[in-house]
């Protein structure tokens, strides 16, 4: 090497941190396989807490944005990627790293996806597609699953199990967690319920004594916002809320849904996050039998006035909302 040749090592440390923080995941890992100097600065916490705080930021994560479904045909898993890029050449095949399971997508939290195994959502795995690594999730201390299902008012001994994940910032850091809730029932009577909390920063799980206030479905949507996870429910009042659970705090809360002119078991819902406010899609159909979509925000967390119609789609026939995108 000449005097005047720069090695990747002689460039300053807090330059290269600099332009890695506005990388994307996929090319910081061919930047990884540069130098062991670059490779340092990548996998230092600090770096990665900086990068995510980054990506928040500027939306760097949805510069592709896509919706992904998960399926099977035949015994055939498959999943389906729904881009919004005016350079979308074709579709990608998300391929899942393990072999003779079936796994069904739980929910996802700054580009992580979190899996469960199909028959037995103990199993659960943490993937990244954009760099295309994945993490096995310890199973937790719930035991005695076999009779696991879906739905409302089991029959006889059954368990419930639901699943959120999400992530709160703590100390210059971001750990993200995982939430299950096992409802136990006999003779269609709730009996109690076992909570534990997974960390990926101390890769474990605790038992926690919070009580869940409301009954929730395996099947449901969930949306992560505001550092809580929340979903559909139903109230010992036998009326459709959201049920939430803090993170942070580590408790459960109960959100009442909008007012609406239309029954809530007589339609379709889930919730989702638009613009980083929590709400809900309505989809319902009127007297004649036109489709309507109706997208609710509370504008202020917890705040049951707050809730706010922004949009109403229709009236159209066969219309059947699979998700909102901020553009």
């Amino acid at each position: 090497m000449s005097e005047n040749d720069v090695s990747y090592d002689d460039v300053p440390c807090d330059l290269m941190r600099l332009l890695f923080t506005k990388q994307r995941p996929e090319d910081l890992v061919i930047a990884m396989c540069v130098c062991k100097s670059w490779r340092a600065i990548i996998r230092d916490s600090s770096f990665v807490y900086a990068h995510l705080k980054h990506c928040r930021r500027t939306s760097l994560t949805d510069h592709n944005a896509s919706l992904m479904v998960d399926g099977a045909h035949n015994y055939d898993a498959f999943q389906f990627s729904m881009q919004y890029s005016e350079e979308f050449t074709g579709h990608r095949h998300c391929r899942i790293p393990f072999d003779n399971l079936y796994y069904s997508v739980e929910t996802s939290c700054d580009g992580l996806v979190l899996l469960s195994a199909t028959g037995c959502r103990q199993k659960m795995l943490l993937w990244n597609p954009a760099i295309r690594k994945f993490k096995l999730v310890p199973v937790s201390g719930i035991r005695n699953l076999p009779h696991c299902r879906t739905g409302f008012r089991p029959v006889h001994e059954q368990q419930v199990l639901v699943v959120g994940f999400g992530c709160i910032e703590c100390n210059n850091k971001y750990d993200y967690k995982i939430v299950q809730v096992l409802y136990y029932f006999s003779d269609n009577a709730f009996q109690h319920s076992y909570v534990t909390v997974y960390s990926l920063w101390s890769n474990s799980w605790r038992r926690i004594r919070a009580t869940p206030p409301c009954y929730t479905n395996v099947d449901v949507s969930n949306a992560f916002v505001n550092e809580a996870v929340h979903w559909r429910a139903e109230s010992s009042a036998d009326c459709w809320v959201i049920m939430a659970f803090d993170l942070r705090e580590e408790v459960f809360r109960e959100i009442p849904l909008p007012d609406h002119h239309h029954d809530y078991y007589s339609m379709y819902w889930y919730i989702a996050v638009f613009e980083e406010l929590l709400s809900v899609v309505l989809h319902y159909q009127n007297q004649e039998g036109y489709d309507f979509v109706e997208i609710w925000v509370m504008k202020e967390y917890r705040v049951v006035d707050s809730w706010s119609k922004l949009f109403v789609l229709g009236p159209t026939r066969f219309l059947y909302p699979l998700g909102i995108y901020e553009e």
